[in-house]
């Protein structure tokens, strides 16, 4: 598999919404102090390491580092932070509704994607920032639902240690699709595009894109050419 680019899931995956009424997308990161990461031969580590995490998470919110940040991308922040983003186009590209880690950009205004908060440097377990949809009311006008990951750091991705995505059926807790994001080792990039929900008739596809871009560009305006 090459490292410049994410494992791709050929043609699309259609989506049962008797069954996949909710789906939601994860994101999970490693934080950038790994002092305490389990060791493959200790089984106790890895409960170590979930505590540790833990305590870490609680400890950032009290200091609340990032209260100040804005939309841009926090350059300078010296944690690894990565934000995960919905954006909803209608049939013609335009952008139609939002959802991110800000308080106001928590829920859609149709109140069908909701997102579960800001996690700002990878404390806290598996899916460290979730996306919800409720598939079964989305408006006419959500046929494409894109998802991509952006650093909201200095680091570039693939100085993120062990990036992933999935989406996953919360019915069953299945998960239906699971990419590592493998940036290109020789390339700075600060944004990576997962792939879109998209609405064809009454049925639902999913369509992995896993493309990494350098995350400061206008995504409505961008993601047009994926329709």
């Amino acid at each position: 598999m090459s490292e410049a680019t994410a494992p791709k899931i050929p043609g699309k995956i259609p989506l049962d919404l008797e069954h996949h009424q909710r789906l939601m997308v994860g994101l999970s990161w490693d934080p950038l102090d790994t002092k305490y990461a389990p060791s493959p031969e200790n089984r106790n580590s890895f409960y170590l390491y979930d505590v540790h995490r833990a305590f870490g998470f609680l400890l950032h919110i009290r200091s609340a580092e990032k209260d100040e940040d804005g939309k841009g991308r926090e350059k300078n922040y010296a944690h690894f932070d990565l934000d995960l983003l919905c954006f909803a186009l209608d049939h013609d590209g335009n952008k139609v509704a939002y959802t991110g880690p800000a308080p106001e950009d928590a829920i859609d205004k149709e109140e069908v994607m909701y997102h579960s908060g800001e996690n700002y440097n990878g404390y806290g377990g598996y899916d460290d920032e979730q996306i919800h949809i409720e598939m079964n009311t989305i408006p006419p006008t959500y046929e494409n639902l894109f998802f991509i990951v952006a650093s909201d750091s200095k680091f570039s991705l693939n100085q993120v240690q062990n990036p992933s995505i999935r989406l996953v059926d919360c019915k069953n807790e299945k998960t239906l699709v699971e990419t590592p994001l493998k940036a290109p080792v020789d390339q700075e990039t600060y944004a990576y595009i997962f792939g879109r929900l998209y609405r064809k008739g009454s049925e639902w596809f999913f369509q992995e894109i896993g493309e990494f871009t350098d995350g400061e560009q206008d995504w409505p305006s961008s993601l047009k050419k994926y329709l």
